[in-house]
C-alpha cells in the first residue's frame, strides 16, 4: 500500500511538471513561428499586393473597352499620347501636298484638332490634370507600343493598368498603415473585404474622376493613421478642388475630428487648406483654360450645376 501510495503522489508530482513542459513547448512553438512570419514579412505584404493585382488585371482583361461616362478622359489619357506623333504625321502629309510650306511652330489650333470636347463638351467640363497624370505614367510604355505598331487596344490596356497600379499602390500604403494601427488579422480583414468588392476593383482601371479622387483619399486615411494631419488635410484639399467636389462631404468630418482631437490647430488647418487650396486652382485654372479656351475652374462649375442649378 505504502508502494502504490508513493507511486500515485509521484504522478502527481509529475502531471504538473509535464503540463508545465507542454506549454513551454507550445510557447516556444508560437515565438518560432512569429519569427518565422517576420522573415516572410515581404512575401506577406506581396501575397496581398498580388491578390489585388490578379483580381484587377483579370478585370480589365474581361472588361477593356470604354463606358460614356469614361470615355472623357480615355481619350484625352489616349491623345496625349499621340498628339505628338499625329502632329508629325500631319506635317509630313502637308510638307508633302505643299513642298514650300516650313513649319517652325505647333500652334494650339492643330493640338485641339486631335480632341472633340469642345464640339462635344458634356454637361459639365472637366479637369484635363488626372487624363495627363495617368499618361506620363504611362507613356513609356505606349512608346513601344507605337514603335512596335501594337494594335492600339493594347495602348488602352497600358493606360489602364497603369491607373489600376496607381490606386493599388494608395491602397497598399492604405493596408500597412492599418496593420501598423490594428494588426494583422485586421489587414487581412482589409485585405479580403477588398478582393470581395466588385466594384471598387472593376472600376481602379477606369478613368473617372471619383477613382482619381479615390487615390488620393487613399493616400489621406494612410497619413490619418499615421498621424500626420496636414499631410491629411492636403490629400483631401487636392482632390475636392481639383477631381471631385462632392470629397467636401468627408472632408467635413475627418477634419472635425482632427480639430476635436488637437492633432492639428484651427490656425494650423486653415492655412494648410487655403494655401493648397490656392496652389491646386492655380494649376487647374491654367491647365484646363487653355484646354477649354476659357477662363475656368472646373470642379466651381460641377459644384455650382450640382448643387444650385439642379
Amino acid at each position: 500500500m505504502a508502494a502504490a501510495a508513493a507511486a500515485a503522489e509521484e504522478e502527481e508530482v509529475a502531471a504538473p511538471s509535464s503540463s508545465r513542459g507542454r506549454i513551454s513547448k507550445l510557447l516556444q512553438d508560437f515565438v518560432a513561428t512569429r519569427s518565422i512570419d517576420r522573415s516572410m514579412e515581404p512575401i506577406h505584404f506581396a501575397g496581398w499586393d498580388l491578390m489585388l493585382g490578379s483580381i484587377v488585371a483579370f478585370y480589365l482583361f474581361m472588361v477593356p473597352y470604354t463606358k460614356v461616362e469614361e470615355s472623357f478622359n480615355v481619350q484625352r489619357c489616349m491623345i496625349s499620347f499621340t498628339t505628338t506623333i499625329t502632329l508629325k504625321r500631319q506635317a509630313q502629309m502637308l510638307h508633302v501636298l505643299w513642298p514650300s510650306l516650313q513649319f517652325k511652330y505647333i500652334s494650339l489650333e492643330m493640338v485641339f484638332m486631335l480632341y472633340d470636347h469642345l464640339d462635344f463638351p458634356g454637361v459639365v467640363p472637366r479637369t484635363f490634370i488626372g487624363a495627363f497624370l495617368v499618361s506620363i505614367i504611362a507613356s513609356p510604355v505606349v512608346a513601344v507600343i507605337h514603335y512596335l505598331h501594337v494594335p492600339k487596344i493594347y495602348s488602352l490596356l497600358a493606360v489602364r493598368l497603369a491607373l489600376g497600379f496607381i490606386v493599388l499602390l494608395t491602397l497598399r500604403l492604405f493596408r500597412l498603415q492599418v496593420k501598423r494601427k490594428f494588426g494583422y488579422r485586421v489587414e487581412a480583414f482589409f485585405g479580403i473585404m477588398t478582393a470581395l468588392q466588385f466594384h471598387l476593383l472593376f472600376y481602379s482601371t477606369r478613368p473617372l474622376p471619383n477613382i482619381l479622387a479615390f487615390c488620393l483619399v487613399n493616400l489621406a486615411y494612410s497619413f490619418w493613421f499615421k498621424g500626420d494631419s496636414l499631410a491629411t488635410l492636403k490629400c483631401l484639399t487636392v482632390p475636392t478642388v481639383v477631381f471631385r467636389c462632392d470629397t467636401m462631404l468627408l472632408f467635413g468630418p475627418i477634419g472635425i475630428e482632427l480639430l476635436l482631437s488637437k492633432s492639428v490647430s484651427l490656425l494650423e488647418a486653415i492655412k494648410c487648406c487655403v494655401i493648397t487650396a490656392l496652389l491646386c486652382i492655380g494649376i487647374s485654372v491654367l491647365v484646363d483654360s487653355i484646354m477649354w479656351q476659357r477662363i475656368l475652374w472646373p470642379e466651381l462649375e460641377v459644384f455650382w450645376f450640382n448643387s444650385v442649378l439642379t
